[in-house]
């Protein structure tokens, strides 16, 4: 959870929800798995605009082959409640075909540009992709820039394949924005 999380956080193998809420200049990290309580992870003082991009991003430098899916993510300016899932209308009953977001089935870790690592350049770049209805990138542009670090990441991307986004039982062609991180170790 970036750098709300203060103290080391074990999870169990099993889906996981992220909660990230602002009050006025507080920003609180939560997590919860299946229907445990929320736990609170961390929270830090922040100074921000009144409007606020929020991305998602799973990171895992373990080794162990960890895939992440995102399989909802809804914005609720109602704190206290809780949103329902964006592939699923509100009234639509357990079981009926319905709408779904793109979901991931591989994601490899773009290349670090040796040039850029040895000049200690790092940041994150913001690539948009299309996904086309057989799940492949079909097209990508960077939104936010490194220039050194944005042709790794467009290159990146490239491989990347999904399970189509659906609406009315078909796939359908879909963008998405993800954050491309080039952290130095």
């Amino acid at each position: 959870m970036g750098g709300l999380s203060r103290a080391p956080l074990l999870l169990r193998d099993a889906p996981t929800e992220l909660r990230l809420e602002r009050h006025d200049r507080e920003l609180r990290a939560l997590v919860r798995q299946g229907d445990d309580a929320w736990r609170e992870t961390g929270r830090v003082e922040v100074h921000l605009r009144r409007r606020l991009e929020v991305g998602v991003a799973a990171v895992n430098d373990s080794g162990s082959g960890l895939r992440a899916i995102l399989t909802g993510f809804a914005l609720n300016a109602q704190p206290g409640t809780t949103p329902r899932p964006a592939n699923r209308p509100a009234g639509s009953p357990a079981g009926v075909a319905r709408d779904a977001p793109p979901q991931v089935l591989s994601m490899t870790r773009p290349t670090y540009p040796r040039e850029a690592h040895d000049k200690g350049i790092q940041g994150i770049v913001i690539v948009e992709i299309l996904i086309d209805t057989e799940g492949r990138v079909a097209r990508s542009r960077v939104i936010q820039s490194v220039p050194e670090l944005d042709a790794a990441a467009l290159a990146g991307v490239e491989a990347w394949r999904f399970k189509p986004a659906i609406r009315g039982g078909t796939p359908v062609p879909t963008t998405a924005r993800t954050p491309i991180v080039f952290w130095l170790e």
